[in-house]
This record gives C-alpha cells, sequence and structure tokens, in this order.
C-alpha cells in the first residue's frame, strides 16, 4: 500500500502559503541587506509568479529601489502600494523619503501629514517626521514642525532631541545646546 496524505483544507494551505511568503520576503530583506539586489529582484519576481500577493511584495520591491537610490521607483511603487493599503506607515514613510530625495517637498509634507492622521501615536509619528526632514537634507522643515508642534503641546519636551540635532544641522550650535 502507497502511503498517500489526505488533501489538505484550502485554509491550511492558504496559511502554510503565506507563512512561506513571509518567510521567502525576509530572505528577500536579507539579500537586499548583503547587496544581492538581482537576486532579491528574482526572488520577488518567482513569488508573484506563484501567488504572492502583490501587496505582501510591493514593500520589498520599495527596500529593493531605496537600496539602489532609484527615488521614481520608489515613489512610485509606494503609490502603487498605498492604493492597495492607504494606511501603510512603512510605505507612508518611505513614499516621503523618496518624494525629499526628488525634492518635492509639498508632496513629502503631504505624505507625512497623511502618516500623522493615521497613526494612534501622533507624538511618536511627529518625532519621526522631524527626524525624516532632518535626515533627507531638509532640517529647517523638521525645526518647523517642531515649532508648530511646540506652539501646540505645550513645549513639547519629547521634541527637545530632534528639535536639537536639527539646529545642530543648521549649524546653529549654541541653540542645539541650549535645546536639550
Amino acid at each position: 500500500a502507497q502511503d498517500t496524505m489526505p488533501p489538505q483544507h484550502p485554509q491550511v494551505q492558504g496559511l502554510q502559503l503565506r507563512r512561506d511568503w513571509r518567510t521567502r520576503l525576509n530572505q528577500v530583506g536579507q539579500l537586499i541587506k548583503l547587496g544581492s539586489q538581482g537576486r532579491a529582484a528574482t526572488m520577488l519576481e518567482e513569488m508573484e509568479k506563484t501567488g504572492a500577493p502583490r501587496v505582501q511584495t510591493i514593500p520589498a520591491w520599495v527596500a529593493l529601489a531605496a537600496s539602489l537610490d532609484d527615488h521614481q521607483t520608489v515613489a512610485d511603487l509606494c503609490e502603487e502600494g498605498l492604493a492597495l493599503n492607504p494606511r501603510s506607515p512603512r510605505l507612508l514613510r518611505s513614499y516621503a523619503m523618496a518624494l525629499m530625495a526628488l525634492d518635492r517637498l509639498d508632496e513629502a509634507d503631504g505624505a507625512l501629514g497623511r502618516l500623522l492622521a493615521g497613526s494612534p501615536n501622533k507624538t511618536n509619528v511627529v518625532i519621526q517626521a522631524v527626524d525624516l526632514w532632518r535626515e533627507g537634507g531638509h532640517p529647517e522643515r523638521g525645526l518647523a514642525l517642531c515649532a508648530s508642534v511646540r506652539a501646540a503641546a505645550d513645549g513639547a519636551p519629547v521634541l527637545r532631541p530632534s528639535r536639537a540635532a536639527c539646529l545642530f544641522r543648521l549649524e546653529r550650535v549654541e541653540e542645539a545646546v541650549a535645546a536639550v
């Protein structure tokens, strides 16, 4: 008699596929970190050919494009991903960073506004936004955001390190030291 496995219930098969995709997405992330972008792209293409939902693979494609400093592709992929998952904080952050790199600052500001509007932890998102502006080469915008939040939140002492970092980046060292 031949040993055969009974057919699995479709829900069990679906769970196994999702676990497999998550594992493979983690592997793609590791390949990107190791600088194997070609292998990562091939793996993503194979996943999509075998049925991985695009909504799950887009963040990995975004990470791949970002690792290649292809800001336009990052922005395009984020737009596609946000059409499928409009509240994705990860995609909104990536979108804002790509728009900053493309010098589309008002659009980046809009993406950060969407991120803030969709977050239950407003303070954390404001800190992230300030840091993104600073790291994106626009510390004056981060400083302006700090000023607007400080006015609305009675000084917002939690913003002091981010505010100081923006001031330092603007070479306003004495103010930076005083801000901390």
